[in-house]
């Protein structure tokens, strides 16, 4: 007799970036046989069912969306870039809700309980939602037999011969500075993003832990915790580091093809397949697009008269339009949602402000950039791209429309962009992410299963 899949309930913040990935893998693990549960905003219902998971919306405050999650927060901190705005994002949205994240996952943990005993429950969730690190700790409650965390924005966790996350730095090119970044660290760590250690120890309370690890802080624990710790890119990608947890490994990215099939592709299509033109995508994202100043509008400004070469901007909603006012350039393609996995293999050049996943969709395709983004994680990504010699970084927020130019044409003219890009992208087709998944799955489950027939 076949022995049952276990269920897989996932968890994930309940933002575009950060559940849609976790979607995809979703999808992916659905049509290989299993049975998944999904955690997350009401508002992602409909994006979650269609996958043909089971969608249980978050309890209380947890249940918000990039609209109404600032309206139960204090004002953010005015300057968007560095430690400050970091901290608040993670006290707030993620400490904050660990509490209604945690009991969530206890109502799905307890209705499996009640009606499948005995089934066994692997949890799965992005490094940003910590519902499930208070139960390896000591919280009272059901516990799933493993769980898996994967990485969808860079490592930010301490370490050794690394500068701090947050301050955009990057490693001391002799791979040894210690004592460079060890007062810096502990600086950050436990001066800037102490209010979110102390959120989350506070949280740890509540819910009954009595030994809350108080002296490591939750940026490390986000790693160590889980049972297996899938960071979703490749090493060259990321800070070279001596000292990652043993449950830790990278994955490769996610697949290609992950995104759903797009309906219709936009009428001007036809303009950028002819293979007569450079092609330059520019995104803001799908968080980052209240002002199409920020990065898109100095792009389409900067290219508007370069020869053999058109623009495809990506407004990052469906729908969504540039100012009225505004008057698009005519080597320019706008669409509200335009659909990278189709756009990326004829481009040549991405303009971006950072965002992580975008980042490695270029690179998915050996794609070269030109990054300019100050807020939250694309800094670090910028450096991070900058440092791998795939991306020329701007770091501003908005660039100016001849700084946009002189980078799109140099990225053009030095080949070795194209060529380190490219070389990344080797790397990210010889790593299986969906097959990591299920390894680290079947592992977890054969952990808990050999220590149950031992007891």
């Amino acid at each position: 007799m076949a022995t049952q899949k276990p269920l897989l309930v996932f968890g994930t913040l309940p933002i575009y970036g950060h559940t849609m990935p976790l979607r995809a893998i979703a999808k992916s693990l659905i049509q290989q046989g299993y049975e998944v549960t999904f955690m997350c905003g009401s508002h992602f219902k409909t994006e979650i069912e269609s996958i043909g998971a089971k969608f249980v919306p978050y309890q209380g405050k947890a249940d918000f969306s990039e609209v109404t999650a600032w309206a139960d927060a204090p004002p953010q901190p005015s300057d968007p870039r560095g430690p400050p705005l970091f901290d608040f994002i993670h006290k707030w949205f993620m400490a904050g809700y660990t509490v209604q994240n945690f009991n969530t996952l206890q109502s799905v943990l307890e209705e499996v309980e009640r009606e499948q005993k005995g089934r066994e429950v692997v949890t799965l969730h992005d490094q940003s939602w910590w519902g499930t690190l208070p139960g390896p700790l000591g919280a009272p409650g059901l516990k799933a037999v493993g769980d898996v965390g994967i990485g969808i924005v860079p490592v930010i966790s301490t370490g050794e011969d690394v500068p701090p996350f947050g301050l955009s730095m990057k490693p001391d090119a002799s791979g040894k500075s210690t004592e460079k970044f060890e007062s810096l660290t502990r600086n950050v760590y436990w001066g800037d993003y102490l209010p979110t250690q102390q959120e989350w120890v506070k949280h740890l309370k509540e819910l009954g832990v009595k030994d809350c690890k108080e002296d490591t802080h939750v940026f490390d624990l986000q790693y160590s915790l889980p049972d297996r710790f899938l960071q979703m890119c490749v090493p060259s990608i990321e800070w070279p580091r001596v000292d990652l947890p043993k449950n830790f490994s990278f994955a490769g990215g996610l697949p290609k093809g992950h995104r759903d099939p797009f309906p219709e592709l936009p009428e001007w299509w036809g303009d950028i397949t002819d293979g007569k033109n450079r092609i330059v995508a520019v995104s803001q994202g799908t968080l980052d697009i209240d002002d199409y100043n920020k990065v898109i509008i100095p792009t389409l400004e900067g290219l508007k008269d370069l020869p053999n070469v058109i623009v495809v901007a990506g407004l990052g909603k469906k729908g969504a339009t540039l100012p009225k006012d505004y008057v698009v350039p005519s080597n320019a393609r706008v669409g509200g949602f335009v659909p990278f996995d189709e756009l990326f293999p004829l481009a040549d050049v991405f303009v971006t402000n950072g965002g992580y996943g975008g980042l490695n969709h270029a690179l998915s395709h050996g794609m070269p950039m030109v990054i300019s983004g100050v807020a939250t994680d694309k800094p670090e990504n910028a450096a991070r791209a900058e440092w791998a010699g795939v991306a020329i970084n701007l770091d501003v927020e908005v660039p100016t429309s001849e700084a946009v130019r002189e980078a799109v044409e140099k990225v053009l003219g030095n080949p070795e962009y194209k060529q380190k890009a490219e070389a990344i992208q080797r790397e990210m087709d010889s790593y299986d992410p969906m097959g990591a998944v299920v390894q680290a799955i079947d592992e977890v489950v054969a952990e808990a299963r050999a220590k149950k027939t031992s007891a």
